[in-house]
């Protein structure tokens, strides 16, 4: 078994023993290296800003019937409140973070707020509270919601005093199928726009949004309907890497200018163990790669 360790070294030796999932067969390449664009990022800047954009369809209420994703989102907000305010190379670390929904339209609910352990709970508690309900949107309208959030990104880079902008993040938490019509020609058209060169993709890979894209779809419901959910899967993948399956979005190969992105599935788990990866490379920490199980860590003393 091969594992990757995070290590970092402080006046007494502290080793974190993360194991870290970005090098699992269920994690590609493609999103390695957008999960290392964006620890580059905070190596550089002190700032980040975080916007999560939620589903809201009422296909929600087969593939999510127990409302996972209040709790998984509350708990990804209470974990991104812990990194605010530790220390980096450019001073304190300051997280803003603003949460919106989409299904046939894009809406703001949560305003960009700065995260601390107060605000960071008052966050999580409202998700936990609302988030159940919100599952009666009368379809998934993906390129809506892109350019939903852009604009909403754009605000928050906009007011930033800081000579370059804030790191920016962009999570979509999905069920993953588009559906902007009854009629599949439409949704196809929709889909196709929304990934053209020049389209909405490339205009979010432009901005310099890294796009984490998190589908939430429940496997017996995949099992029922498995081209529908291999059509969404494809799309959210190639929407945040380059390319899903025979689907390509945006243009390829991605420039070095764009900003990269990361596809995930089934939860937030590995989404915020990520992200935690990402948070110790950018203060110092190293990553071992070792081989074998158990292993043994040796690092030099200082």
């Amino acid at each position: 078994m091969r594992k990757l360790f995070i290590a970092a070294a402080g006046a007494a030796l502290l080793v974190l023993a993360v194991v870290s999932p970005a090098r699992a067969a269920d994690v590609s390449p493609e999103a390695e290296l957008g999960f290392q664009q964006i620890s580059q990022c905070l190596q550089s800047r002190n700032d980040l800003a975080v916007l999560l954009v939620v589903d809201e369809s009422g296909s929600l209420q087969e593939t999510d019937p127990e409302n996972k994703r209040a709790r998984l989102l509350a708990n990804l907000v209470r974990s991104l409140a812990r990194q605010a305010g530790t220390p980096t190379a450019n001073g304190a670390r300051e997280i803003n973070l603003a949460v919106s929904t989409f299904a046939t339209e894009y809406r703001p609910l949560v305003p960009w707020t700065e995260l601390g352990q107060d605000s960071g709970n008052s966050i999580a508690t409202q998700l936990e509270s609302e988030i159940p309900a919100l599952n009666q949107g009368g379809g998934t309208n993906h390129p809506e919601a892109l350019a939903g959030a852009r604009n909403q990104m754009a605000a928050i880079t906009a007011a930033s005093a800081a000579e370059q902008p804030p790191c920016q993040v962009a999570i979509f938490f999905t069920d993953g199928v588009l559906s902007v019509s009854d009629v599949q020609e439409e949704n196809d058209a929709a889909a196709n726009e929304m990934c053209r060169p020049g389209g909405v993709v490339d205009g979010v890979r432009r901005d310099g949004i890294n796009l984490v894209s998190v589908m939430l779809f429940d496997p017996a419901t995949a099992r029922a309907a498995p081209t529908e959910y291999a059509q969404g899967r494809d799309l959210l993948k190639a929407a945040a890497e380059g390319k899903g399956g025979s689907r390509t979005c945006g243009t390829l190969p991605i420039p070095p200018a764009y900003a990269r992105g990361a596809y995930l599935e089934g939860g937030v788990d590995k989404l915020a163990s990520l992200f935690a990866s990402a948070f110790a490379l950018s203060q110092g920490a190293t990553l071992i790669a070792l081989e074998g199980s158990p292993t043994t860590v040796v690092i030099d003393p200082g």
